[in-house]
């Protein structure tokens, strides 16, 4: 099914973006590979998009389970099938990717 498929691209998309955030935000706020309390405070912005960001892609993995499953089950209705491409098309929007990586 080509949602399915799709999804699992969108899902691949946001987990290689939430882990290239996640190494950007390390390089700022690790000294000597420990967090530093200040640079961290420094970027509290950075480390909330972050958390964000790694709550967004939990959702979407866990939205792209429950249509596989549904789909499994032959139970993938058009009102399941309308949220997972909406998700889908939140998850490759790229003008939220340039906002979260700054």
């Amino acid at each position: 099914m080509e949602l399915l498929a799709d999804s699992a691209n969108a899902l691949a998309a946001a987990e290689a973006l939430l882990a290239r955030a996640r190494g950007n935000l390390a390089a700022r706020v690790t000294r000597s590979g420990s967090i530093d309390s200040a640079r961290l405070d420094a970027e509290q912005l950075a480390a909330h998009g972050l958390a964000w960001m790694a709550t967004y892609v939990a959702a979407l993995r866990q939205l792209r389970g429950w249509a596989v499953r549904l789909d499994e089950a032959d139970e993938l209705g058009e009102a399941q099938r309308q949220l997972a491409v909406a998700a889908d098309a939140l998850a490759e929007d790229e003008d939220v990717a340039r906002f979260l990586m700054g």
